[in-house]
């Protein structure tokens, strides 16, 4: 080393500091998410699902150094050699029906009518037993009860589902390995995941769910796997609510991307698992359970690796992306769905009008994310006139939706193609709440600022004749928000009620019946021709 350099290292403090910590960012990825289970004392830890960080690391393997590939290897494959490795069989394959498809891994086992449990030495056998029954009945539902596909392989050969002995973890992970001619997948899961019985049954199902999706491919993005799973949980166990907490990665952070998918970024990582709220959404409004399960169908044959995304499904599951869409973001101002749901996040709330607002930096909102700010009942009498003006790179859902205690009363919605009004008639009385969304597939955050203030009746409508109708509008006289000039055809909140769905606001619990799912699709119809697009 050179005098000058020599210096500057310690000028630095380099040369001080001794060789230089090689990062770990995948160990350290691990040891974050299995770490939930020791998070808090009082037993009501989260857990976490390694599947996609599993999935994500197969593909990195050959660049990770060596040594941290070890121990990766000895958290979440103690068993093996390498994650990645085959596994190693001392036995000839089992006949068919009779054993897993690699035979033994470890000396403690039990088996059932579809799965092998085994377990590491210092596992309880009680709980591989619950975890061998919790499978056991999520197959009953997911493939028996719900029709969806039973995982590869399962025909043939028990699925191995195996327990670490590692109690101060909590969680899981489904990966494939090959068996014979066909990929099969298997289960892992940590002893701590048993901290909560309630929880480690969800778990079971969660990852079950999993082992299946890998039978419809891998084409689709990796945030809807665990939003798919999460949102399994419900219907495997419905008393036990597990999936609650896992729903605020959504309503903490609403302004990211409906597709975000990192492994290594905490409030990413949990945003997946929140949007469950959209299975949730297109189960209880759009058809059942069948249109979460037919979007995974309609990718069954798509080659590509993660690139399938919801605006490729919703076509092949008969539902147009926007009408689903903005009757999604509209009900989620007071989270109306069958279960209680944690509350939105409000990005600020407005307390004088006039007034100017724009998103700031770490919430401005990404891809098909959303901002809700809040305007407090009795800041004027009039109506309220929203100006906006966006990143004219994205269409732009731009609403105003009042509301109460009993939910979402009317709405005025629009899509804009960067600048618009909308203006909602009579407020005063109840508080209001703005709702703003890039409807973009692009990636990055999407600047915008609005004016929102009250203005007389009829004042400062710029816009009254849609200057520039839809495709098939054959009334363009007709204004913006109205089905046939009338503005309270644009009542949203009034047709929901009208189809007799409940509007209980978080706490709404009416019952999903076939009447409430058509009345569903008629507020979709509704809303659609409530819809101007302006470019």
């Amino acid at each position: 080393m050179s005098l000058i350099a020599l210096c500057l290292s310690v000028m630095s403090g380099d040369a001080l500091a001794g060789p230089a910590v090689r990062p770990t960012p995948f160990l350290d990825a691990v040891d974050l998410h299995m770490s939930h289970g020791d998070i808090r004392a009082d037993g009501e830890a989260d857990g976490a699902c390694l599947t996609g960080l599993v999935e994500e690391m197969r593909g990195e393997w050959a660049t990770i150094p060596a040594e941290e590939r070890a121990a990766i290897t000895a958290r979440l494959a103690p068993w093996k050699a390498d994650l990645f490795a085959p596994m190693v069989r001392d036995t000839p394959m089992p006949p068919w029906g009779t054993d897993s498809c690699w035979g033994q891994q470890y000396d403690n086992r039990l088996v059932g009518r579809r799965f092998v449990v085994e377990w590491e030495d210092g596992v309880s056998e009680n709980d591989a037993q619950a975890f061998l029954e919790a499978l056991e009945y999520s197959y009953d539902v997911e493939v028996d009860d719900l029709g969806w596909n039973a995982p590869d392989g399962i025909d043939d050969y028990l699925m191995l589902a195996m327990i670490t002995n590692d109690p101060r973890s909590a969680g899981a992970y489904t990966t494939v390995e090959q068996c014979g001619n066909l990929y099969m997948p298997y289960i892992v899961a940590s002893s701590g995941s048993w901290f909560s019985s309630s929880w480690a049954d969800t778990m079971a199902a969660h990852e079950f769910n999993h082992a299946i999706q890998f039978s419809y491919g891998f084409a689709w993005e990796f945030w809807y796997w665990e939003a798919t799973a999460t949102w399994m949980e419900e219907h495997v166990y419905p008393a036990s609510n597990e999936w609650y907490s896992y729903i605020t990665g959504y309503t903490d952070n609403p302004w990211m991307a409906m597709s975000a998918s990192n492994q290594q970024d905490q409030d990413i990582f949990w945003h997946m698992y929140g949007m469950a709220i959209w299975p949730f959404h297109l189960d209880q409004r759009y058809g059942g359970q069948e249109t979460v399960r037919g979007t995974w169908e309609a990718a069954e044959n798509e080659r590509g690796q993660y690139t399938f995304g919801m605006l490729d499904a919703m076509p092949a599951v008969g539902l147009n992306m926007e009408e689903v869409y903005l009757d999604f973001i509209v009900r989620n101002v007071d989270m109306d769905y069958d279960e209680r749901m944690p509350a939105v996040g409000v990005l600020d709330e407005i307390t004088s009008l006039p007034s100017e607002q724009s998103a700031t930096r770490g919430s401005v909102p990404e891809s098909y994310g959303q901002n809700y700010w809040n305007v407090r009942d009795g800041l004027g009498q009039g109506d309220l006139l929203l100006t906006f003006d966006g990143d004219n790179e994205a269409d732009w859902a731009v609403g105003l939706v009042e509301h109460d205690n009993s939910g979402v009363l009317r709405t005025e919605m629009k899509v804009l193609g960067g600048t618009g009004e909308v203006r909602l008639s009579g407020y005063g009385a109840e508080e209001v709440a703005v709702v703003i969304s890039p409807m973009t597939t692009r990636t990055g955050a999407f600047e915008y600022t609005f004016r929102l203030e009250v203005v007389e009746a009829g004042q400062g409508d710029s816009d009254p004749v849609d200057s520039d109708p839809a495709p098939g509008d054959t009334d363009p006289a007709a204004d913006d928000t109205g089905l046939s000039g009338s503005d309270d055809s644009g009542d949203i909140g009034r047709l929901i009620k009208e189809a007799g769905i409940s509007l209980g606001g978080a706490c709404a619990c009416s019952a999903a019946t076939p009447a409430g799912a058509a009345g569903s699709l008629a507020v979709a119809a509704g809303l659609a021709l409530l819809i101007r697009r302006r470019r």
